[in-house]
């Protein structure tokens, strides 16, 4: 997404572009956030009461439901939120990008 690489690697999922490196963590009922080594898709149905997008360099994301949707959820919003944000808006004409016209077309 947004030409950002994201490597992802090992049995957690571990995501990482350069400084960063985020995974999805559980969050335990007291409210603590599992770690980078605990595979949260292969722990006991309701060791969780929720998934988590987090990061190494201590950003969080918003909790989601422990279910299947809710780690999809989780992972979309650490690639797209965080790992590989939008492109700030170009300061040079502001707009549409202007494509260049080609022979026959219009």
């Amino acid at each position: 997404m947004y030409g950002v690489p994201v490597s992802i690697t090992g049995h957690t999922g571990l995501m990482s572009t350069g400084d960063h490196s985020g995974y999805i963590a559980g969050r335990y009922r007291d409210g603590a956030l599992s770690d980078t080594w605990t595979d949260v898709v292969r722990c006991a149905r309701g060791t969780f009461v929720g998934f988590v997008p987090v990061c190494t360099c201590d950003w969080t994301g918003a909790i989601q439901p422990a279910t299947v949707a809710g780690f999809q959820a989780s992972q979309h919003a650490l690639v797209t939120e965080h790992l590989s944000p939008a492109p700030a808006p170009s300061s040079c004409g502001g707009g549409s990008p202007q494509y260049p016209q080609t022979a026959g077309t219009r």
